[in-house]
């Protein structure tokens, strides 16, 4: 991704240098000079780096593809816990309510 990202820089900055050496040097030129060297850069780097840019999206895409596996693995075993740790929480409580309802309330 730093590969990437440099080539794109340096692609701008030579497309703002050969701009330059074209006569675009004027104060009142330069704002254009950038403006279409950023336009110019971005439609050669969408032509020149697009394999390096597929190579990325793959990795991206590979990478949310193995965390949402990981993430419904766990869901699917932790669900699991959980619901038996609710289970046995509800019977503690019913086992309670009952001990209390036979007559074992401390007196006043």
């Amino acid at each position: 991704m730093l590969r990437y990202t440099v080539l794109r820089i340096a692609l701008f900055f030579a497309c703002f240098g050969v701009l330059w050496l074209l006569g675009m040097r004027s104060q009142e030129q330069q704002l254009l000079a950038v403006a279409g060297a950023a336009v110019v850069s971005m439609v050669l780097s969408f032509i020149f780096l697009r394999p390096l840019q597929q190579d990325i999206s793959d990795k991206i895409n590979a990478r949310v593809s193995r965390r949402m596996a990981q993430r419904q693995e766990r869901e699917q075993h932790g669900g699991a816990a959980v619901t038996d740790d609710l289970d046995a929480a509800a019977e503690d409580a019913e086992a309670e309510a009952a001990e209390t309802d036979t007559g074992n309330r401390p007196r006043d």
